[in-house]
């Protein structure tokens, strides 16, 4: 269980001051708040969490437990340092004809990899030895950012632009506090 709350709310603090809310609320303005776009939106997340929870279990069966804490430690940090920089412009998938399901589906799996929620579901797959908890609670964690933060925040006023600025430096350094305290203890240095 701990693997799942650990995975939700890792996930949720990442992709909510990522750029992929910004893909979906763009996906949901271009096909009219489509029921295919929340769908799409769902599946492409959950395949892409249930890969890095396979990953995430290949992993672990490689490593001691001490690197498999390092591994973790190290995708924390990666994801505080992706989160240092500045965001990019969103593709909103301009080009993609598929429809509002195949477009949001098929855009949000091939986006995902790379992303700093599916390192940390590997992460967190491999430390916690309960790949399936962890991509069930990375999942829900990223689609909560996707699909529910965008009508709280809406990302084109001025206010929400500071508000996704400043929680990309607090996650950020929040994750690289946490990634050096799991790699002292890793490391028995504390």
């Amino acid at each position: 269980m701990d693997a799942f709350l650990l995975s939700l709310m890792l996930c949720l603090l990442v992709e909510s001051a990522s750029e992929t809310p910004r893909l979906a609320w763009a996906l949901r303005q271009r096909y009219n708040h489509s029921l295919g776009v929340t769908l799409g939106v769902m599946l492409g997340l959950g395949a892409n969490a249930a890969v890095a929870a396979v990953a995430g279990k290949m992993i672990a069966g490689m490593l001691t437990s001490e690197a498999r804490d390092l591994f973790f430690a190290f995708a924390l940090g990666a994801a505080g340092l992706g989160l240092m920089f500045r965001a990019r412009r969103v593709d909103r998938l301009a080009g993609w004809k598929l429809g509002a399901f195949l477009t949001s589906a098929l855009g949000f799996f091939i986006l995902g990899f790379g992303e700093s929620a599916s390192f940390l579901i590997a992460g967190i797959a491999a430390a916690r030895a309960d790949p399936w908890m962890a991509a069930v609670g990375g999942g829900a964690g990223t689609m909560i950012a996707c699909l529910v933060l965008p009508h709280i925040v809406e990302t084109q006023t001025r206010l929400s632009m500071t508000w996704v600025k400043a929680s990309r430096i607090g996650a950020a350094i929040m994750l690289m506090l946490a990634a050096f305290f799991v790699a002292m203890g890793a490391l028995r240095l504390l």
